[in-house]
């Protein structure tokens, strides 16, 4: 009893929703059947897009991989997050998992959001007849300051031995760090900035380009760019609205 004299109290519980029928529906049941078909039809896409030589199949093809890991990681993040208060055994287990699985959520959803930005520039670049300023290599620079700008959400959430209040028995419960309760961090870290570069800027940068893409269009439609133009287009609006 020494051992469990020394642990305190949990104090991030984490239940099954008040709302348990939708929250079963929607996220339990339908979350995985979604996210296969978004795993399924981004396989296709990239088995198209990496067989074509031109920097915009490049961007689409590094997309449809990036959408894999977000739809995956809506398994590994979303349904488990939710599925877990169903289980017991299966919350003691996903404790340890999901301060590693968010802060790869994270990284795959920036960046499909800046892949498609940079496909937007590539192909704007091509309108204007500038090409090769865009080049794959962007792509793999892309990453690495995706990856530098997530790295902090490891130390976000943590597992605690603690001791159940409801039943007086020890469990591990997942709890936010310190880090993630600093109130600079959440004010500038996970406000502005997130702000900022997940919603401000890409909607800033892929509606600017939009727009110019489009009046350029309007004044010389050149044949072959066409197709390309308005596949990235649908993307960049379709990555507004999400």
């Amino acid at each position: 009893f020494s051992g469990m004299d020394e642990l305190g109290e949990c104090e991030c519980l984490h239940g099954v929703s008040t709302t348990v029928w939708f929250n079963f529906n929607a996220i339990v049941v339908f979350l995985p059947f979604m996210s296969a078909c978004g795993i399924g039809f981004n396989i296709i896409n990239f088995t198209v897009y990496s067989r074509r030589r031109s920097s915009a199949s490049a961007y689409l093809a590094a997309l449809a991989c990036s959408d894999v890991g977000v739809c995956l990681c809506g398994i590994f993040v979303i349904w488990a997050d939710s599925a877990r208060g169903y289980n017991f055994d299966f919350d003691q287990y996903y404790v340890f998992v999901l301060p590693y699985a968010i802060p790869f959520s994270n990284f795959f959803q920036m960046l499909s959001v800046y892949i498609t930005v940079l496909a937007a520039i590539d192909c704007f670049l091509t309108v204007i007849r500038l090409q090769g300023l865009m080049t794959p290599r962007s792509i793999k620079v892309l990453i690495l300051a995706v990856i530098a700008y997530n790295f902090v959400t490891f130390w976000e959430l943590e597992a605690v031995h603690c001791i159940n209040p409801d039943n007086n028995q020890t469990m591990h419960n997942l709890c936010p760090t310190n880090l993630r309760m600093n109130d600079l961090y959440v004010q500038y870290y996970k406000g502005m900035m997130y702000t900022t570069f997940m919603a401000f800027l890409p909607f800033i940068l892929l509606s600017v380009l939009t727009l110019l893409i489009l009046i350029l269009l309007r004044r010389r439609r050149p044949a072959p760019l066409i197709a390309s133009v308005d596949t990235v287009i649908f993307i960049s609006l379709k990555r507004r609205h999400k």
